[in-house]
């Protein structure tokens, strides 16, 4: 806090600036004015929380200069002091609403009674307005709700735009925003843009939802139309991250929900147009085609029956989605992960190559982390790369051999697994797969999963998002002891040296 003290006499004013332990008190700063003037000019140019002023001063005496105060700063607190109790003094004194009035001479303890209660009564008013304001700031939060989820009787609708000074009898137009920020940063620019458009003549209240999007609905007068959709321009020079929907307009504060909606619709082309930043909705509302039903079956018959063809046909879904444009991102994100699983199942939740390592209980998060189609396209074209990569592992063999090895694939998280089994499940003896398995590849069978186990491990371990006893669990190893001491004796480094040796 700033105290001024105001008071012709040097003695007196240097005194009380040296005598009060101010800091006790919360007070920061001490600043001093010789007149009325002086301290005039001071209040006009910074912030004054208390002001200290003799009435009896040259140019301008302290009742003038209070009065003025008044105008250049409000909030600031009076303190009287002098040495003239006279009543005309003590009613100016009590219009102007002092807190206190000291006699001179003064005497520092009745002073330093003033100065607290001067403090608290400023404390006291502060909390009263922050109180004040944050019932403000709930109230425009809960019409914004009402206005866009239409949930809530028009009485306490126009209530609430009373009690907060949004216009009622006004065209209204919902906006949606998205802020591309990167991952992780959190910054409420909602209250930044609110009072954007109050400054541009727009009453707005707004709100934030889960998802990351934040709703403006902003009053205008008739005709002005164009005039929201320069806000809008101005709105995204001001804000570089900013993505815009704008809604149809509507006349009437029961048709606002409908708007909003609108804008929302129009917001959702960004996830297919990443580089446009204001979309306007067009004046039709038609119903959202549906995906196609067969799609997911469609996939899967390709997957088994033509997997080379994968690509050429994610590519040419994608670009039908694009084209279309009107799939929310959670229904593409649902449907993409579906065709993912679709893979990963085939593998026992986990596809190995290119150095990479994609997991069933991981490949959802990742598709949603998206910000645009096309993103989604080039992270699934990564997944069917994979994919195939492990199919051609199997092709210059045998039908034999590589169900062998898909088997392993599929089950090499099993600590169990070994030749005997994959014989019972080819309905074949053990010996006589275990030839033809050593003739076609030149090593056994249990060979063949101890480096598949081996090379799946490295490529976990290179992630640092696995501990490393949930490595050694689905790479099929017993323990993490045993894995410890099987990779050591393959590597000659420990798991955890290893992964230091992969991150240098």
């Amino acid at each position: 806090m700033r105290i001024l003290i105001a008071d012709d006499d040097d003695y007196t004013r240097e005194g009380l600036a040296e005598s009060i332990d101010w800091a006790s008190y919360g007070i920061t700063k001490v600043i001093q004015a010789r007149d009325g003037e002086e301290a005039l000019r001071i209040a006009m140019t910074r912030k004054l929380d208390i002001v200290l002023t003799d009435i009896r001063m040259p140019r301008l005496n302290g009742i003038e200069f209070a009065e003025k105060l008044a105008g250049a700063s409000p909030d600031s607190k009076l303190l009287f002091m002098s040495g003239y109790m006279e009543v005309n003094y003590l009613k100016s004194a009590i219009k102007l609403s002092a807190v206190d009035y000291i006699e001179k001479p003064i005497r520092i303890p009745e002073l330093e009674k003033a100065i607290r209660k001067t403090v608290d009564t400023l404390l006291q008013s502060r909390m009263q307005h922050d109180l004040s304001d944050q019932k403000l700031k709930l109230e425009r939060y809960k019409l914004a709700n009402l206005l866009r989820t239409k949930e809530g009787d028009m009485d306490e609708i126009r209530r609430l735009c009373e009690e907060t000074g949004f216009p009622v009898n006004r065209h209204y137009i919902g906006l949606a925003l998205r802020f591309g920020e990167e991952k992780g940063e959190e910054r409420d620019h909602l209250a930044e843009m609110i009072d954007f458009c109050a400054r541009h003549g727009f009453p707005s209240v707004g709100e934030r939802s889960d998802k990351g999007i934040a709703h403006i609905i902003t009053a205008f007068r008739r005709h002005e139309e164009e005039r929201v959709e320069l806000l809008a321009g101005a709105l995204l020079g001001q804000f570089p991250e900013l993505t815009i929907g704008i809604g149809s307009v509507s006349a009437d504060l029961s048709e606002v929900g409908k708007s909003c909606r609108d804008a929302l619709t129009v917001l959702q082309r960004s996830f297919y147009q990443p580089r446009v930043r204001r979309f306007v909705f067009n004046g039709s509302r038609s119903a959202l085609p549906s995906v196609r039903t067969d799609v997911v079956v469609e996939f899967v018959r390709c997957m088994k029956h033509e997997p080379e063809l994968l690509p050429i046909w994610i590519n040419g879904l994608c670009d039908d989605l694009i084209k279309d444009g009107t799939q929310s991102k959670e229904r593409v994100v649902s449907m993409f992960s579906s065709f993912a699983h679709a893979m990963l199942s085939e593998k026992n939740g986990i596809l190995m190559g290119s150095g990479r390592v994609y997991q069933i209980r991981e490949v959802g998060a990742l598709l949603e982390s998206a910000d645009s189609m096309e993103e989604i396209r080039r992270m699934m074209l990564e997944l069917c790369e994979t994919y195939l990569e492990e199919i051609r592992k199997t092709s210059p063999y045998s039908r034999t051999v590589s169900a062998v090895m898909k088997y392993i694939a599929a089950h090499c998280g099993n600590a169990d697994l070994d030749i005997r089994r994959i014989a019972e499940h080819l309905h074949m003896s053990s010996a006589h797969l275990g030839m033809l398995f050593k003739q076609e590849t030149g090593i056994t069978i249990k060979q063949y999963i101890n480096s598949y186990r081996l090379e799946l491990a490295k490529q976990l371990i290179g992630n640092e998002n696995y501990k490393m006893n949930e490595v050694a669990q689905i790479c099929g190893y017993a323990s993490a002891s045993y894995f410890a001491k099987a990779f050591k004796a393959a590597t000659n480094l420990t798991p955890v040296e290893y992964r230091k040796s992969t991150y240098r």
